[in-house]
């Protein structure tokens, strides 16, 4: 990927929808969000729409922190997860 281009992630092929989220920083108690969301990518032969978003890289590089979540503590959510990563248009 190239600083400043956009990164897809998708969770396409989990067996629910996560909550995925991107941050940046240079230590984990320091991190600033990019993005985040819970739905919005349609996943083709499945015909679902799962967790997804669309990040813009920072412009001087550096390195990004993927999470992926399901559930809160109080509801825990158990199953698989898949995670796609690629560049976005």
């Amino acid at each position: 990927m190239t600083h400043g281009g956009v990164l897809q992630i998708d969770t396409c092929g989990s067996s629910f929808s996560p909550a995925v989220a991107a941050y940046t920083g240079s230590a984990v108690r320091a991190l600033t969000p990019l993005a985040s969301g819970t739905v919005g990518v349609f996943c083709g032969a499945t015909g679902t729409s799962i967790s997804g978003i669309q990040v813009t890289l920072p412009p001087n590089g550096g390195t990004i922190y993927i999470a992926v979540e399901g559930g809160v503590p109080s509801n825990p959510v158990t199953g698989s997860i898949t995670l796609h990563w690629g560049a976005g248009g």
